[in-house]
């Protein structure tokens, strides 16, 4: 056998790689610090070199000037110029000094007197600094020539030589220090690719670097600290250098050479990486060979172990795949009756994991009990130990899982016995009988079923052997056969299922014969008789199948027959309804389809669908609907479908539908679907609602009709209530206007102003009116009129005129009928509706256009667009045209509206107009049309009732003179509630020589009548609160008094006031107050008879 490396000869082998590491780690460190120092060395000696140079440079730069200032020529020819700058010599010399600052590079040139004060310069800089000044006296006491390291106005390091000139004057020169210095340390010799070289100077408590800003602070403080010839630190980018510090002699300057370590050391670096990748290397090539070594004896070792276990591992995973691949449960226990192994049937029937169970004792794994006592039984492995054989328990052995469930198993125990023959342990293996039983119980129940079954099929079955006869019959054969089945068992099926043909009665085939002579199911064609054993014959369907065994070799037949009678009853009845519900569907009065389901065909259609699509029979079917181009909305149709599809009918479904001619109707479906021959289809109905749709938007049109007449009463009335309280107000306002102007007779100016309130107050009250007007409270003054002569004065009146000028890009054009009918109405509120329909088309053009005036003789005998009925006679008819942007469809709904306006309110109308318009056609028992076209323009058409009467005369309403309305000194009593107004018809009676007295309230008149009598009462209709004036005046009737009356009011003649002059009240004023109109009103009724 052969031996393993012992473990001290691995000890010994890694002790050997450590010894060798930490020799090559010496040795790199010292040959690193060796080859340091030399490299610091050499850094040391460039830096000396350079330091020559820069004292040689500065040796020179003070000898060449001293050779220049010692020549006597130059002294004579400066110390000239220092006494006298604007001498001729300056220029001359200017030139001279010019051309030597060129050639020498110097920043500047200048010549100082005695004083040290500048004489001449050349250059950038005119001043002396403090340390330049200090030199210069210095210079001249020591006769000597200085240089300065300073610095300039720019902070830039500059060198001052000052040379003296025989103690009267200096010549001096100064040089840009990094530009002097540049040539010196740039040049040869150069140290490195990042060698640098820095001149600085001990200039006050820190030294400046001459040649350079941008040094580093770290290396400058490590060179003043350091006292060897060379250093090592970190520059300010943080990077490794070597430097060395030299001082210049006989000067205050000092040179720092600083080199980058990486640039130094490459070469050693790259050496000293050579050498440790040789030496690790080796090392790892000494361990590789030792390991392969090891690695061999190892393997040849574990390969002879592994090939003697493998031998036995291999017998044993032979007997436990062997356990394991077992179908039933097996347990193998060690002598002591503890698990050691379990298979996977065993861990399912017992519910414990063989991890778990391995240690455990048999009989707490494996409990079994009797099956029907529920009482424990002996365990086998107990058994085979104490018999020392194979043993097997009696049935009805239940096995107690660890969840507690009951299974019934069949077990049996082995003993397990070593080679010298000793019971070492034992294997336990058992069953799950569950499957088994309920197979055995599955058998028994499955023969029950067919038993069952057979016997109560409501066919007629009957089977027999492979000869053809009879072996099995049901009650049902035994019935239509006449058979029982006892007597009939052992017959041929002949004898017992007799058949012939119903018509011709000749024998048929019997289908078991045929079954036995083709081994197939076999059914035999209809109108087959079954002749009982009684003689009854009884109309059937039959069949025959064999009956196989698992090889399918036929072990008998099996004939199904069943009794027709009763199916041929309903397919007579089924034929009958067939035909009726075919007489239903075409004579109905509705259109009616029907259609597959599936892709919609028509299938069938009666002749009413035709009669209302328009569409003939043959070219209906077969096609769908969306092929005719029924509907007329898409979206009704996949509307429809999907009912159809989701709850698959539809009732009361309205669409529009399309005929052949183009034409459109309105329908109404129901439809469900039906199968016919086991394929879906959908019967629809569909009712023509054509009219009723007709009738329904009657309906609503009068509805909405209805809805727009009581909202412009509502909207009336409200405009009415604010139109009265406003009629007060402005009658205040025009009345006390109008006394003014009596008062002021010579003041023009104050008359113009009282003027122009006047007209504003009218204006205001033209605006009350067409409030009262469109809520048809306003009184309607009715004369006989013309409308061509009133269009004709309207369109000249200063309003009109102002408008036209306003619009010059606007044509009126007038088509009048000459022979035009009279009308009776108010000329004003006319003349207030065209003024409004003509400023309604200029809105409408912006930009220009036509508007057009017509008017025209008519009879009316039918309805008109928006109303139902009419007067029928003749109307005189008034058109107004534009050619303006048009109005919507939404809008003509709303247009007649108070206040319904698209302009801007306060600023282009009020949205009064129109409804003005309308309110003044209805007060004058007329008619009123609109036709719009978008982009087009509009047509306004009025129809006034015509009359055959004559014109009238105008009276002269322009009469200044007040003479004939003057009173005399008649008392009058005014009732009226509001303040304002009883102190307006005070001052107006007053002026016309009435005495006036005036009371708040009708109660107030009626104290005031009891004690009292008057002239004349002008009596308000309305106060609130108290009693009206119809109420007032009938009370103070019954004192027994009866004054002369007249009723006031801003409102049109009201039924109550139709009653009070009932009662005898005089005449009737409308307000505001106005002077003639009031006086004529007072005059007229003073002088009425009582009587009339």
């Amino acid at each position: 056998m052969l031996l393993r490396f012992p473990r001290w000869f691995m000890g010994v082998v890694i002790l050997e790689f450590i010894f060798a590491t930490l020799f090559g780690f010496l040795f790199y460190t010292y040959q690193e610090k060796k080859t340091v120092n030399h490299i610091g060395q050499n850094v040391a000696k460039a830096a000396h070199l350079k330091g020559k140079q820069l004292y040689i440079w500065r040796e020179n730069q003070i000898n060449d000037l001293k050779v220049i200032t010692e020549s006597p020529f130059f002294q004579e020819t400066a110390l000239k110029l220092i006494d006298n700058p604007k001498s001729a010599v300056a220029s001359k010399t200017k030139t001279c000094f010019e051309s030597y600052q060129r050639l020498r590079k110097y920043k500047d040139i200048f010549l100082l007197d005695e004083n040290g004060k500048v004489k001449f310069s050349i250059g950038e800089g005119r001043t002396l600094n403090a340390l330049e000044i200090k030199g210069a006296k210095e210079a001249l006491i020591t006769e000597n020539l200085i240089l300065i390291e300073t610095c300039d106005e720019n902070n830039e390091p500059v060198f001052t030589i000052l040379s003296p000139l025989s103690r009267k004057g200096i010549f001096g020169v100064r040089l840009k220090a990094a530009q002097a210095l540049s040539p010196i340390l740039e040049g040869e010799p150069k140290i490195s690719k990042t060698g640098r070289f820095d001149l600085f100077s001990r200039l006050g408590n820190q030294p400046i670097c001459l040649n350079n800003s941008t040094y580093s602070l770290k290396v400058l403080n490590a060179a003043l600290q350091e006292k060897g010839e060379w250093f090592r630190t970190e520059d300010r980018e943080g990077r490794r250098i070597m430097a060395a510090r030299v001082e210049i002699p006989q000067t205050p300057w000092f040179l720092i050479v600083s080199v980058q370590e990486d640039e130094l050391l490459a070469d050693w670096y790259r050496d000293a990486k050579l050498m440790i990748s040789i030496v690790v290397l080796l090392l790892f090539s000494a361990m590789a060979v030792t390991a392969i070594i090891w690695q061999r004896n190892e393997k040849r070792h574990f390969r002879m172990h592994y090939e003697d276990l493998s031998a036995r591992f291999a017998a044993e995973e032979r007997y436990r795949v062997t356990l394991r691949s077992i179908g039933e449960g097996v347990i193998v226990t060690n002598r002591d009756g503890n698990i050691n192994l379990m298979n996977e049937t065993a861990q399912t029937l017992t519910g414990w994991k063989e991890e778990e169970a391995i240690g455990k004792a048999i009989h707490h794994v494996f409990r079994i009990v009797n099956e029907k006592t529920l009482e424990e039984v002996e365990n086998p492995v107990e058994r085979v130990f104490r018999e020392g054989k194979v043993v097997g328990l009696a049935n009805h052995t239940a096995l107690i899982s660890r969840s507690g469930n009951i299974i019934p198993i069949a077990d049996s125990g082995a003993p397990i016995l070593s080679a010298e023959g000793d019971l070492i342990g034992a294997v336990l293996v058992f069953r799950d009988q569950a499957e088994e039983r309920q197979l055995r119980r599955a058998l028994h129940e499955s023969e029950l079923w067919f038993r069952t079954t057979f016997y109560s099929i409501g066919d007629g079955v009957i089977t027999t052997d492979t000869e053809g006869k009879m072996r099995q019959m049901n009650p049902v054969a035994e019935q239509l056969t006449g058979w029982g089945e006892e007597e009939a068992y052992g017959r041929p099926i002949t004898d017992v299922f007799h058949i012939v043909n119903e018509y011709s009665r000749l024998p048929v085939e019997n289908p078991v014969t045929r079954v036995l002579r083709e081994g197939t199911v076999v059914g035999l064609a209809n109108h087959t008789l079954l002749i009982s054993r009684d003689g009854s014959e009884y109309p059937v369907a039959d069949a025959g199948s064999p009956i196989r065994d698992e090889e399918g070799n036929i072990l008998g037949t099996v004939l199904i027959f069943r009794d027709q009678t009763k199916e041929r009853e309903v397919e007579e009845k089924l034929r009958r309804n067939e035909a009726l519900l075919r007489l239903i569907f075409h004579t109905n009065p509705d259109a009616t389809s029907l259609n597959r389901m599936d892709d919609g065909v028509f299938v069938d259609i009666n002749e009413n669908f035709t009669t209302w699509t328009g569409y003939k029979r043959e070219e209906v079917i077969g096609k769908t609907t969306l092929d005719l181009n029924l509907w007329v909305r898409p979206e009704d149709f996949r509307r429809f479908a999907r009912l159809i599809m989701e709850q698959g009918f539809c009732d009361n479904f309205e669409a529009e539908f399309k005929n052949k001619d183009g034409s459109t109707t309105w329908g109404i479906l129901s439809a469900r679907t039906i199968s016919i021959n086991g394929v879906p289809h959908v019967l629809v109905v569909t009712r023509n609602i054509g009219d009723l749709k007709k009738l329904d938007m009657e309906k609503r049109n009068l509805e909405e009709r209805l809805h727009r007449m009581e909202k412009m009463e509502s909207l009336g009335l409200l405009a009415g209530g604010v139109a009265h309280d406003l009629n007060n107000i402005l009658g205040i306002l025009v009345g006390y206007s109008e006394l003014l102007l009596f008062e002021i007779k010579d003041n023009e100016r104050l008359k113009d102003y009282v003027g122009n309130i006047l007209k504003a107050g009218e204006r205001a009250a033209a605006i009350v009116q067409d409030l009262l007007t469109m809520a048809r409270r306003g009184l309607v003054v009715q004369e006989v009129m013309n409308l061509n002569h009133l269009i004709r004065e309207q369109l000249n009146t200063p309003e009109i005129t102002r408008i036209w000028e306003s619009s010059p890009h606007t044509e009126l054009k007038m088509d009048l009928y000459p022979e035009l009918l009279n009308m009776v109405g108010s000329p004003v509120h006319i003349g207030k509706s065209l003024t409004n329909l003509v400023m309604n088309a200029l809105e409408a053009m912006p930009w220009g256009g036509t508007i057009t005036i017509k008017t025209a003789n008519c009879y009316l005998d039918r309805p008109i667009h928006g109303y139902d009925s009419i007067a029928k006679g003749e109307y005189v008819l008034l058109s107004v045209s534009d050619t303006g942007k048009g109005i919507s469809q939404e809008d003509l709904k709303h247009i007649f509206e108070p206040f319904y306006t698209k302009k801007v309110m306060g600023r282009s109308g009020s949205g009064l107009g129109l409804a003005v318009v309308w309110g003044t056609v209805k007060d004058h028992g007329g008619y009123i049309d609109v036709e719009s076209t978008p982009e087009k323009g509009t047509t306004f058409y009025l129809y006034f009732p015509a009359t055959r009467e004559a014109l009238m005369s105008d009276k002269d309403e322009n009469n200044n003179d007040l003479s004939h309305i003057m009173g005399q000194g008649e008392l009058i009593l005014v009732v009226d509630d509001v303040k304002g107004q009883r102190e307006l018809a005070r001052e107006m009676l007053e002026r016309l020589n009435y005495r006036v007295v005036t009371v708040a309230s009708g109660e107030e008149a009626i104290e005031y009548m009891r004690e009292n009598d008057v002239d004349l009462i002008l009596l308000d209709m309305i106060m609130d609160p108290g009693i009206d004036g119809y109420e007032t005046f009938s009370r103070i009737l019954n004192l027994g008094k009866k004054p002369k009356t007249i009723i006031v009011s801003g409102y049109a003649e009201t039924e109550r006031v139709r009653m009070a002059r009932e009662l005898g009240v005089g005449g009737f004023v409308r307000k505001p107050y106005i002077l003639r109109r009031i006086g004529e009103a007072i005059r007229q009724e003073l002088t009425r008879d009582r009587d009339e």
